[in-house]
């Protein structure tokens, strides 16, 4: 033997060491292998509560900022010593266009107050006089509609 008891490295190779390292190594991968979708619901169940956790500190962050700029609102219009701006808030409503005409279409159009009143942006005063349909602004932006504030000086576009 030209290398000595100890083989060509300077280790003794042991057969039972090498066939208990195997066994234990085997029976670790089969563990692994059945516990694998519990540790994929923990992964799963981890994610989820960070991303939770994620949002609720982002929505916390909003909420107060929210709530300084209507607290800011509040202290700075002209008469907040008589009473609160959500006291005279008008919710905004947006006129319902008018139904496009068809030229292909055989049947007349619906008659309401846009087809007695013609459609005046200009004068959008004069629809809210006859009780022209009107919608929200979130059912305007569902809708995917393209809006126009319109007004005088001093009448709330901002």
């Amino acid at each position: 033997m030209p290398f000595g008891p100890f083989g060509p490295f300077g280790m003794r190779f042991d057969w039972p060491e090498f066939f208990v390292g195997l066994v234990v190594g085997m029976v670790t991968a089969l563990i692994l292998l059945r516990f694998a979708p519990i540790f994929t619901w923990a992964r799963q169940t981890i994610r989820a509560r960070l991303d939770t956790l994620r949002e609720n500190l982002t929505t916390g962050a909003q909420d107060r900022y929210c709530t300084e700029l209507i607290r800011r609102a509040e202290t700075l219009h002209i008469a907040r010593a008589i009473f609160a701006l959500e006291e005279v808030l008008v919710p905004p409503r947006v006129l319902v266009p008018p139904q496009p005409a068809d030229p292909l279409q055989t049947e007349p159009p619906p008659e309401d107050t846009l087809a007695v009143l013609p459609n005046l942006p200009d004068w959008n005063y004069l629809a809210s006089l006859y009780r022209t349909p009107s919608i929200t602004l979130p059912e305007a932006f569902a809708q995917g509609v393209d809006l126009l504030l319109v007004g005088p000086p001093g009448s709330g576009k901002t």
